[in-house]
Formats: structure tokens, sequence, C-alpha cells
């Protein structure tokens, strides 16, 4: 079919959206042909009103005389059936026809300069994309392209040189991506060391600037240790790309400190029970700080981490406590029904008695709380019970206790 024909000039001033909705209503004919309008049998049931309207065009012509014009023919509106396409596809069912033209057909590259790209298809001579079909093809090139063409054989040259610049630059394109991919995996050692870093220099309380000092110095002892390696130098150059400033070896920390507390409440929501531990004491740098551990049971191991601590400026109450005991764990999504147990040092705050945070608890939740004291008030128990035997040890360990949490560090000898 010529789609230039003068007839046709209506079927190439429809836009893309009008014919996919016509290809759309096309789909849903049975493979028998295209859907009729039965006008036939409307007419007659509204009274031949084909015939009467066939007659009365006739008398119109007759009755005009030599004036009179003859009624002009309607052009023919496409159908999916007249659709252009080649020798191939003739022979086959509308509906194979259909799932044929969704696939992209590699004839399209030689005869209109098309490839597949992200499930459309991608015109190599001016990047514009349009739907897996071969009259959207045809017709893009045929009102764009064509024109600039003498003879078939300009076509063919022009879109074959597309399509080898078009191959080139996507082969380039994925070697850039595989480079790319390359160097972020070196980048992520680099990141994973300095995380291992961070995490040595938290671990023994060293400065943040402490980084770049272990790592200069890495540097400095790895041109004698590597010296007679053949890739001495690539591993001088991954020793020098580890950030190791001291505003990284900050971040890193903190960033591992959140990981492990979301850890932490992602362990505590799951669990069954939990038990807490808590102690209100004074350290050797005369600030009061009461003290929350927390112990569970995740994936099959016990866990004792640091659940929080809190400053205070004054002693504090069992209300006190308890109120900021229930604030940090609502904070945390953590239901508190689900203590167990609690452990104390015995002070008169957290002591199982009128007024103290474990009594306060219990009518929190609503249920008994097991209440036990500290490893030290469990010994010094043990000794009253001892006939004095072991009195003098106790009443030592006691004062050097003392000694440390009551006392400035500095006034220590």
């Amino acid at each position: 079919m010529d789609l230039d024909n003068e007839d046709n000039g209506e079927i190439l001033g429809c836009t893309p959206d009008i014919m996919s909705m016509q290809e759309e209503m096309d789909e849903g004919t049975p493979e028998g042909g295209p859907l009729q309008h039965h006008e036939g049998e409307a007419d007659d049931a509204s009274g031949g009103k084909e015939a009467a309207v066939s007659a009365a065009a006739v008398a119109g012509g007759g009755g005009g005389g030599a004036g009179g014009k003859k009624p002009s023919a309607k052009k023919k509106k496409m159908t999916y059936k007249d659709e252009p396409r080649d020798e191939e596809e003739k022979g086959l069912t509308r509906r194979k026809r259909a799932d044929r033209m969704r696939n992209f057909q590699p004839r399209w590259t030689d005869s209109f300069g098309f490839v597949e790209a992200d499930g459309r298809a991608l015109c190599v001579l001016c990047q514009e994309t349009v739907i897996k079909r071969t009259y959207s093809v045809q017709r893009h090139f045929q009102t764009i392209h064509s024109k600039y063409f003498k003879d078939e054989a300009e076509k063919k040259a022009a879109i074959l040189r597309a399509v080898v610049s078009y191959n080139s630059q996507r082969s380039a394109g994925e070697k850039t991506t595989a480079a790319s991919a390359a160097a972020k995996e070196e980048k992520d050692y680099a990141t994973e060391t300095s995380f291992t870093l961070s995490l040595c220099i938290s671990e023994k309380g060293k400065p943040f600037t402490e980084g770049e000092f272990i790592k200069n110095t890495f540097v400095a002892c790895a041109e004698t240790l590597f010296d007679d390696f053949p890739n001495k130098d690539e591993i001088l150059t991954r020793i020098k790309d580890i950030p190791a400033s001291a505003r990284t070896m900050q971040r890193r920390i903190s960033e591992m400190a959140s990981d492990v507390r979301n850890q932490q409440t992602a362990n505590l929501v799951n669990c069954d029970v939990f038990s807490v531990a808590m102690q209100d004491t004074v350290d050797g740098t005369d600030v009061r700080r009461l003290t929350v551990f927390v112990r569970y049971v995740a994936a099959g191991r016990i866990h004792e981490d640091l659940c929080y601590q809190k400053v205070a400026e004054k002693p504090m109450t069992g209300d006190d406590i308890l109120n900021g005991f229930i604030q940090h764990f609502d904070q945390r999504g953590v239901n508190i029904s689900k203590i167990a147990s609690v452990m104390t040092d015995n002070s008169s705050c957290l002591a199982d008695k009128p007024g103290g945070f474990v009594r306060l608890l219990q009518e929190k939740v609503k249920h008994v709380v097991i209440s036990c004291p500290c490893i030290i008030r469990q010994e010094d128990l043990c000794t009253q019970i001892s006939n004095g035997e072991l009195k003098l040890v106790m009443d030592t360990v006691v004062k050097i206790v003392n000694l440390i949490t009551s006392r400035d560090r500095k006034s220590v000898v």
C-alpha cells in the first residue's frame, strides 16, 4: 500500500495515539476479519433507512439536471487489516500479526534504521523512539528521513553508518560502566578498611587524629615490608586511598554506633522477653550516672549490651528513673512489658520497696518482675552468713570500690 498516495493523506495525518486506539480496538476482533458494523441489520429494524438514503441520493443526482453533482465518495478509513505489511505477514491471522508486531523485527534495521532499546524501537538516525510496530517504524522513516535520500543505495549506506556508530557508542558505554563498577569495588575496599580502623580507635579510646597517624605509619612500613612484591605499587596505592582523616574517623564511629543501636532495637522488639541491669553511681569525675544494660536472646545467642546511660545533676528518685526509662524505650518502640527481671545495685532509688524503681515498674507493667541485687551485694550477703570468715576480705573490696567510684581520679594516688 502506497502511503504517499493522495487518498491516504488522512492516514498520515493520524496521530500515534489514534492509531494505538484503533489497534487496541482491532485486537479485540475475532480472527475471521475486522469488525463490521452491521448497518443492514440496523436499517432493517428501523424501516430500511439505507434504501431510503440511497434512493434520495440517486434522486438528488438525477434531479439536478445538468447542474447536478454526483455525491462524493467517502475516503476509506484505514483499519488494522489495511496496515502496511510485507509479503511475510500476508496470510497470517490478525492475532498472529499483532503478536508478531509486538516483537522487534530485524528487518526494521536494514529498511528503516531502527534497533531495539529498552523495550522500544530506537531510530539510529535521530535517536527518537517509537513503539515496536511496523506502521509506526515505517511512518517515522518516511515522514522524517526518506526525503534526504536520493535512492535505495544511499539510504542503506547512511543506515549502515548510523548503526555502526550506535553499536560502537553502546560498547564504549558498557566498558565505562564496567570500569566504574570495578573502581567502586576498589573504593569499597578502602571504605571497609576505614571502618575497621575507626573501630580499633574507638575500642582503645584513642583520639580521632590517630587515624591519619596510623595510615602514614602503615605506608612507611609497607615500603619495606612489601619491597619484594611484584605488585608493591598497587599495595601502596590502596593504603594511600584509605580515608583516615579525623572527621572521617568521627563519622565512621557515629555510623557504627547508630547501626549497633538499630540492631539492638530490632532484637529487643522481636525478642519474647529481656532483662535489665541498672546502676546508679558517681564516677571518678564526680558525675552521677545511671547506666542501663539489657540481656536478651537473638538468633540463638545471648546478648548483653549497654542500652543507655543518663547523666543526672542531682540524686534521682524512683519516679525520675522510671519516667526516663519509659521515655527511652518508647522512643525506640520497645514494649517494656517484656521485662522479666531487673538487677540493681540495691540503692534506695532502685530497690524493690515503696517508692523504688522496681516496685514502680511492677505497677506499670502489671506483672511480677524478678528483682535481684548485683554481684557485690550478693557477695556481701554471703559474708554476713559466713560467721565473719570473709568479712575482712569483703570490707577491703567495698572500700576499694567506693574509693574508685566516689572520688576524683586525680586525688587517687
